[in-house]
């Protein structure tokens, strides 16, 4: 089995360590558990939710019709 280290400042690392106690487990099994559930994940799944989100974006998104100013506009100071 691999080792894998990550660096964390106090106030995550106590954050961390809090939540991992009220689930009942250890930092090293969450972050194995998410690590293991990213890597399950197969291609197709991927694709199907980026699929998805653009879909989405493509669905809700509004027309506001044409840009009628520059950037320089925006920053006139």
């Amino acid at each position: 089995m691999g080792k894998l280290a990550i660096n964390l400042d106090d106030e995550t690392l106590a954050k961390a360590q809090e939540v991992a106690g009220s689930r009942n487990t250890t930092i090293d099994e969450m972050v194995e558990d998410f690590v293991k559930s990213v890597a399950q994940q197969s291609k197709a799944d991927r694709e199907k939710a980026v699929e998805s989100l653009v879909e989405s974006f493509k669905r809700l998104s509004r027309s506001i019709g044409p840009r009628t100013w520059t950037r320089e506009d925006l920053y006139e100071r």
